[in-house]
C-alpha cells in the first residue's frame, strides 16, 4: 500500500525529490531512494524543505513524523489513510486542508501555499501552536496521561493528581 502511494503521489509526478527510509530492495534502483537515515543526518536537507507527505505504515495509523516535520518548519500533508482517528490535535479546517485525496489535490495545495509565503507561514504557525505544546516537551502531558491510565486500571477514576484532566484519544490503545 505504501509502495503504491509513494509512486502515485510523489515519484510519478516529481523528479527533484529524495525518499528516505527502509524500502524493498527493488526500490533502490530508483536513485531518488536514499535508504534509512537518522533525522539528525538530514538537517541540512530539511532546512530547505517546505512540504512533506505522510503515508501510513498501516491503514489508519499515525506516526511521529508529523510532529518531527512541524517542529522543523515543514508543512505535513497527509495521504488518504493517515491518522484516521484524528489523534493529532489541530483545528478541523487545518486538518481538512492537510488531508489530500489524490496527487492533483496535493499539487494544488502546494501551489496555493507557494503563491503566498504569508499563507504558508500562517499555516505553519497554527500547526506549531496546536501541536507543539510545552507540556509535550517537559513531561507534563505524558505524566498526566500515565496517571489517567493508571487510575482507570486501578479503578480510581477521580484521583486528585489528575482531577480536571480529560482523556485523550490515546486511551483507545489501552
Amino acid at each position: 500500500n505504501r509502495d503504491k502511494l509513494i509512486h502515485s503521489y510523489v515519484l510519478d509526478h516529481f523528479d527533484n525529490v529524495s525518499v528516505y527510509g527502509a524500502w524493498e530492495e527493488e526500490f533502490y534502483k530508483d536513485k531518488r531512494f536514499k535508504g534509512p537515515k537518522l533525522l539528525r543526518d538530514l538537517e541540512s536537507e530539511l532546512r530547505a524543505t517546505k512540504y512533506t507527505i505522510m503515508f501510513p505504515m498501516q491503514d489508519g495509523w499515525l506516526s511521529p513524523k508529523i510532529y518531527e516535520m512541524v517542529s522543523r518548519g515543514i508543512i505535513p500533508f497527509m495521504a488518504e489513510g493517515y491518522d484516521k482517528q484524528e489523534n493529532v490535535e489541530m483545528d478541523k479546517s487545518v486538518s481538512l486542508f492537510l488531508r489530500v485525496t489524490d496527487v492533483e489535490d496535493f499539487k494544488k495545495k502546494i501551489t496555493f501555499l507557494n503563491n503566498s509565503d504569508e499563507r504558508r507561514l500562517k499555516l505553519l504557525k497554527l500547526l506549531k501552536e496546536s501541536m507543539l505544546k510545552d507540556e509535550y516537551y517537559d513531561g507534563t502531558w505524558i505524566a498526566k496521561e500515565l496517571m489517567y491510565q493508571a487510575s482507570e486500571v486501578a479503578g480510581h477514576e477521580n484521583m486528585p493528581c489528575i482531577a480536571g484532566t480529560k482523556p485523550n484519544k490515546v486511551e483507545a490503545f489501552f
